[in-house]
Order: structure tokens, then C-alpha cells, then sequence
């Protein structure tokens, strides 16, 4: 569930949107600066964090497990000061947690998001561990401490990045006629255990594609709309901390195809042992020419464009 504005508050509110499946609506009391009041707003964020995390909305009160009315945070909350008051008071900081402030003239709403990978478990600073059951955290016994501490000691598979991102032109008469680029995707294994079978999905736009590049090309498991879908699998286990690039891309454009090229994302999927990893790349953004970003004027001649800049001038 996405909430990123004061609209989306209202429609939950509007709609009675039911808590539960990791989404927690908590009313602006459980927050302000009372020392007290914050150690038990922490303690409640450390136990929806070993639960598997999840969406807090603090300023939506409930009623019989519904959004029922918006109440506002008076005080006045920064993001830098939430995160350090969260992170400072638990052992193992909470992995990429993600806090928005939604403001308006009556006061602030938080938006919390806490992923389900998140370096779970966190013990309190009052040397215990929570869990969120229902509507309250409660206490973790020693057998589930150690549970989730073995749980944590395994594989855990990241998209790390790209590299060989500069293009190769085809010349004709001075000018670009294809650009070919051959990025490869690099996937690292930061868990403590290795990684025996994964494999990556990779979506790119169907015109962006070279269908005589073999090595991507009989990958092809299908089309989706514009793009085509291809899945790789990992040929060889995957240690901890070990960098792998398990195949290479090949990305055309022409002066015919860049519109696509500006506009469109690498869709990145990585299945493994413990879950599926999910990643956008806009590709304009990433693949460079000669280390720019390329435009559309690359496929043009420069001569045609200094005639056309000065019909302009004459005509302005």
C-alpha cells in the first residue's frame, strides 16, 4: 500500500480501511517529546520490526480494528530526530527504514515504513525483545529470540548495480546511427549463509532489444505489453560477500527509438531462499555516452542543427 499525501490519508479514513497484513494505524498520542512516551513509541516500532515489519500511519485512530478519524501531531517532528531517538534506543538498527511527514496547518501524520528484511531481531533498550501480536508488543521468550537470531544467519542475495554502462555508436557520415549498449547486472550475497539457487528477471522495453544477442535472447521466458521478460538462473552457488554478474545485457537505440530510451525503467527481479527482491533502474539515467547522458540531438547531424538554430534566430 503507497501513502504519500494528505489525499491518501483521507481516502483510508473515508473508506474505514481495516487494519491487518501489515498495516497498523496508530493514533498521534503514542508520540511526542515525554521521554516516557517515546521509549514505549519505540519499543512498539522494534516489535512491528521483528513481526516482519509493515506500514505505520501515526494520526489515524481506530475503531474495532478500522480507520475511523484523523488526529494530528502537535508537535513539531523532524525525520532526522525520529530516526535517531528509533535507531539509538535498539541493538541492530532497523534495516532501510523509511519515514515520511505528511504536514497540513492542523498538525503532522507519519507515514512508517519498516520492510519484512529488516535485521530483525532488535532488542529494546530495556534488554528485551518485542513482537507485535494484535495491537500491543508483547514479550519474546528466549526460544524465540533464538529462533530468529538463526534465521538471520542466511543468505541474503542484493542488486548491487550495473557496470559497462557507456555506449558503443555505429557511425554513418559523422553521425550516430545506433548506439549498442553492454551493461552487466552485478548481484552480491551480503547474508551470513551461501546462496545455492537463485535466479534474476530482468524486464526491458521489447524495441530497446537486440534479438540476435543470443546469450539474453534464449533467456526469453515471455512478453509483457511493450517489454519482454527474460529470467537467468544463477549457474553456481553464491557465497557470503561474493559479487556475481550472471549475464550480459544488450540495449539498442536509434534517433527511432530513444523516446523509449528516455522514458522507460530496467525492471529487476532477484528470487532466492529467502524472498524476492524487487528493483526500477531508469535507464537514461544510467547508461552514458562518452560519461554524459545521451540526448536526442546525439542522431542528428550538428550542421542540420546550426542551420535550424539560425532559421530561428532570424525568424524570433
Amino acid at each position: 500500500m503507497e501513502i504519500k499525501d494528505f489525499g491518501d490519508i483521507k481516502r483510508i479514513t473515508a473508506q474505514k480501511m481495516r487494519e491487518g497484513n501489515g498495516v497498523y494505524f496508530w493514533s498521534a498520542s503514542v508520540i511526542n517529546k515525554n521521554d516516557k512516551t517515546l521509549s514505549r513509541f519505540v519499543r512498539d516500532i522494534s516489535a512491528v520490526a521483528n513481526a516482519e515489519g509493515g506500514i505505520i500511519v501515526v494520526g489515524i485512530k481506530s475503531y474495532r480494528g478500522r480507520a475511523n478519524s484523523i488526529e494530528y501531531i502537535k508537535n513539531d517532528v523532524s525525520i532526522n530526530w525520529l530516526v535517531n531517538e528509533i535507531q539509538s534506543r535498539i541493538s541492530r538498527r532497523i534495516k532501510d527504514l523509511q519515514i515520511n511527514i505528511i504536514s497540513e496547518i492542523e498538525g503532522q501524520l507519519l507515514v512508517i515504513k519498516i520492510p519484512e528484511f529488516n535485521n530483525s531481531p532488535h532488542m529494546c533498550d530495556d534488554g528485551r525483545y518485542y513482537y507485535w501480536n494484535g495491537k500491543k508488543a508483547m514479550v519474546m521468550d528466549e526460544t524465540r529470540v533464538r529462533y530468529m537470531y538463526k534465521a538471520t544467519s542466511s543468505p541474503e542475495l542484493e542488486f548491487v548495480g550495473l557496470y559497462g554502462t557507456n555506449g558503443v555508436p555505429i557511425m554513418k557520415d559523422g553521425i550516430i546511427e545506433r548506439l549498442s549498449f553492454y551493461p552487466k547486472l552485478i548481484v552480491q550475497n551480503r547474508g551470513g549463509q551461501v546462496e545455492k539457487d537463485y535466479k534474476v528477471e530482468l524486464t526491458i522495453p521489447a524495441e530497446l532489444h537486440d534479438t540476435n544477442f543470443h546469450p539474453l535472447q534464449t533467456n526469453l521466458v515471455r512478453h509483457e505489453g511493450g517489454n519482454m521478460v527474460f529470467s537467468i538462473p544463477g549457474r553456481n552457488p553464491l557465497f557470503q560477500d561474493e559479487i556475481s554478474a550472471p549475464f550480459e545485457i544488450k540495449l539498442v537505440v536509434t534517433a527511432d527509438s530513444f523516446e523509449v530510451f528516455e522514458q522507460s525503467d530496467l525492471q529487476i527481479r532477484i528470487y532466492y531462499s529467502k524472498g524476492v527482491h524487487t528493483h526500477s533502474i531508469g535507464i537514461c539515467d544510467t547508461l552514458r555516452y562518452n560519461g554524459r547522458k545521451l540526448c536526442s540531438n546525439d542522431f542528428f547531424p550538428k550542421q542540420s542543427l546550426d542551420g535550424f538554430n539560425n532559421v530561428k534566430q532570424k525568424l524570433l
